[in-house]
């Protein structure tokens, strides 16, 4: 089975204007070498870092690859220390995060393992270590720290991280059980979209945070249900081919359609 190429969504990442079509179009940017899926993306001085991801043969990677919008090409920073893929990653105070993740197809409960990558030194360094193995969580940064929401390890936790005590802590548990889902931040409100709950099947619930009150509210649902959306950067390399919005289409998700091969 082939796997798709890895589709930017530039619309959505805080790119430099310049590099985006304002007609509300999509068009076609340079494609990642090789192929993979369930690696991560970070936004991080106006250039795209993925990094990781899988094959559906189970081979994983280390890479990290960073794309520039205004030359449309790829350029190779330094790898991760271990291949890692399901994982999550977000951008904090100059800084990308790496969080979580798995090692090989079928290795559970999920990693720890919390890293920071300097695009000045071009260098990885660990972290303090995740409370719990995780996976396919929804990984987000508002008010100064890092938010671990969800997951297959701990699919109720809400973790935050402090970059200034390199510690976590635990706090309000997310509404329901949840993995495999998108996740946005504004104006300082994190909101996670979809994904996996606790029954079989997609969800439609949207919830947001706020880190002030460390409050969860429930939000206007989406009109289909649906997981694995395409800013959820920890999918499995051993299910079934994705779409752009979520899974293939089923009798759940009738609405979706499959992104063309390259």
């Amino acid at each position: 089975m082939k796997i798709f190429k890895v589709v930017l969504l530039l619309l959505s990442l805080e790119l430099p204007l310049a590099a985006i079509a304002q007609s509300g179009s999509w068009t076609n940017a340079a494609p990642i070498s090789p192929s993979r899926a369930d690696g991560a993306a970070a936004v991080l001085n106006g250039k795209i870092y993925f990094m990781g991801g899988g094959t559906f043969s189970c081979g994983v990677y280390n890479t990290v690859e960073v794309y520039d919008p205004i030359t449309n090409g790829w350029a190779t920073a330094a790898p991760m220390p271990t291949a890692i893929y399901e994982l999550g990653a977000v951008e904090l105070n100059g800084l990308i995060y790496a969080v979580g993740g798995n090692p090989g197809c079928g290795s559970l409960p999920g990693l720890t393992v919390v890293r920071a990558y300097d695009p000045v030194s071009n260098t990885w360094s660990n972290r303090a270590s995740l409370p719990t193995g995780n996976w396919k969580s929804s990984v987000a940064s508002a008010n100064g720290k890092i938010y671990v929401i969800g997951g297959s390890g701990s699919p109720t936790a809400t973790f935050a991280y402090d970059p200034a005590t390199n510690g976590w802590a635990l706090k309000a548990a997310f509404p329901t059980n949840n993995s495999s889902c998108g996740v946005a931040v504004v104006n300082g409100i994190i909101y996670v979209i979809g994904g996996i709950g606790a029954g079989p099947g997609s969800v439609s619930a949207v919830y947001a945070y706020n880190p002030t009150t460390d409050v969860w509210t429930a939000k206007s649902p989406m009109p289909t249900p649906r997981d694995d959306m395409a800013n959820d950067h920890a999918r499995r390399p051993t299910c079934r081919p994705r779409t752009l919005l979520g899974h293939l289409p089923t009798r759940r998700n009738p609405h979706l359609r499959q992104l063309p091969r390259r």
